[in-house]
């Protein structure tokens, strides 16, 4: 579900992107801002929490966050799902900031586009490989467990 919201929300800046020039700044922003108050309403009114009587933490340092952060790691699924979507961030964030410059190279644009134009449309190409990768990588899911014997 984080994946699929988080397609969503590349999808919808990428919109935004595209029609920033014909709708304005304020009226992007008053969007915005209706879709987070609509999310933070939405949250707030379905979701009850129980209180948890508070513990005593032990002081901030150094060395006790970066154990907060080492110790997932020493899982290997966790390690294996970390590993596999961070090198897909830098993937996409390394290509996506080479797109506009190779667009404005090598392609010869329609309609007075610039580049930036094209790569901001560009962007829900690229949200669709991702949702590809996905449906890849879960109808194999089955087939890898069962050949390590999870």
């Amino acid at each position: 579900m984080m994946g699929a919201m988080i397609l969503l929300g590349n999808v919808s800046g990428a919109l935004a992107g595209t029609t920033f020039t014909r709708i304005g700044v304020l009226t992007i922003y008053a969007i915005m801002i209706g879709i987070v108050v609509t999310s933070v309403l939405i949250t707030v009114f379905s979701i009850t929490e129980t209180y948890v009587k508070q513990t005593e933490l032990e002081p901030l340092s150094f060395k006790v966050v970066f154990i907060g952060f080492w110790k997932p790691l020493k899982d290997h699924d966790f390690r294996w799902v970390f590993i596999t979507r961070f090198l897909m961030q830098q993937g996409v964030a390394t290509i996506t900031g080479f797109l506009e410059y190779w667009l404005n190279d090598m392609v010869a644009l329609p309609y007075c586009w610039t580049a930036a134009t094209l790569g901001s449309t560009a962007t829900p190409a690229t949200a669709l490989c991702c949702c590809h990768q996905v449906l890849a990588t879960s109808s194999t899911a089955g087939y890898w467990d069962q050949l390590s014997q999870k």
